[in-house]
């Protein structure tokens, strides 16, 4: 896979023969990691009670919450053929309730994050590895819209 085939540069557009692809060669690493960080927290091996399609499903909540539609769009292309915004598409027997609002407080508003949070979580059957791994599939999406916009106006000039 070449780094112009991750999604943070397939997202932004930036290819191997522009300006900013050029500036991007010499920071090759970072993309490859962060394509590294994409497949772990979307495509683990161990996914817990969440599974690939209900971590896209999620991705996608988050990036569409944070103004990225085309983000979003990436990760609903992942998500179960039948998920719409509202729901996964699939049974979970989860309580999407419980883990969707976790998802929204952690992702907009984690200052406000309090135990009984984590508690319901809990209380919702989900396991504390399973709780980290939300939190682990937020920040990197909060990670992946903030290199995609930055390399988007990058290639853009307007950076």
């Amino acid at each position: 896979m070449s780094i112009f085939d991750t999604t943070a540069l397939t997202i932004a557009g930036i290819d191997n023969n522009s300006s900013t692809g050029t500036a991007v060669k010499a920071r090759s690493q970072i993309f490859e990691l962060t394509q590294a960080a994409e497949d772990a927290v979307i495509h683990p091996k161990d996914c817990g009670r969440l599974s690939h399609a209900l971590r896209a499903w999620l991705a996608a909540r988050i990036a569409k919450k944070a103004g990225h539609s085309e983000l979003a769009l990436h990760y609903m292309q992942m998500a179960d053929p039948k998920a719409s915004s509202d729901h996964p598409g699939h049974e979970t027997h989860l309580d999407l309730r419980t883990l969707t609002e976790f998802v929204e407080k952690v992702a907009n508003i984690p200052s406000e994050i309090e135990e009984n949070d984590v508690t319901d979580m809990q209380a919702a059957g989900f396991a504390d590895q399973d709780i980290v791994r939300v939190c682990q599939l937020v920040a990197f999406i909060a990670y992946q819209v903030r290199i995609t916009t930055g390399m988007h106006m990058m290639k853009d000039g307007a950076v």
